[in-house]
């Protein structure tokens, strides 16, 4: 999950160096001539960048992953069958945040200060609590079966996102059934 998302927020460089067209279906120098000349220019090089910020912070965050592929030779989506392992607390980075989003938190902290003196807190981070996961059993994204696991509502009674126990009673549903599990995170993040 960690790497997922250091890839979803990372920089993109997109580059129309090669008179490749654009975003917009259309070479550079060529968006703004006229339709009717025959005329043809030689794009303009031009290097973009492409990125995703947070400009808040949600008090639930959910996250979607991608689990299908479309694979064009079977001309259907196939699973991912790739593990995907998550920590009980999840620790947003400051540069998955904007620029505007920073200065609130600073703002914030520093407003604070014993407790960032206290807590010893250099870098903006933003702390989320697993709540649960909807898990998809089967191979293809036109079949299966969902069930979900939950934490129990006593993980969220006295516990902050920051200082949560390392064994948390979560529950197993599946249509009617539901099964008590007791699972253990390391709580290492990166």
């Amino acid at each position: 999950l960690l790497d997922a998302l250091d890839s979803y927020f990372r920089e993109d460089i997109i580059s129309n160096g090669d008179n490749t067209p654009n975003a917009w279906g259309a070479n550079a120098s060529n968006r703004n001539s006229n339709s009717n000349s025959s005329s043809t220019t030689e794009s303009t090089k031009k290097e973009m960048k492409q990125f995703v910020q947070m400009d808040s912070l949600p008090p639930v965050l959910l996250l979607q992953l991608k689990r299908f592929n479309y694979d064009k030779r079977r001309g259907t989506a196939v699973k991912i069958h790739r593990k995907i392992d998550y920590p009980e607390i999840l620790k947003l980075k400051e540069e998955y945040f904007s620029r505007d989003l920073v200065e609130k938190l600073t703002s914030q902290m520093q407003e604070s200060t014993s407790a960032s003196k206290k807590n010893g807190v250099s870098k903006i981070h933003a702390n989320y609590k697993l709540c649960g996961v909807v898990l998809h059993h089967g191979e293809s994204s036109t079949s299966g079966h969902y069930t979900a696991i939950v934490a129990g509502a006593d993980s969220f009674k006295h516990e902050s996102a920051a200082t949560a126990s390392s064994s948390t009673t979560y529950f197993h549903l599946d249509d009617i059934k539901c099964t008590k599990r007791n699972i253990c995170h390391s709580n290492k993040s990166k």
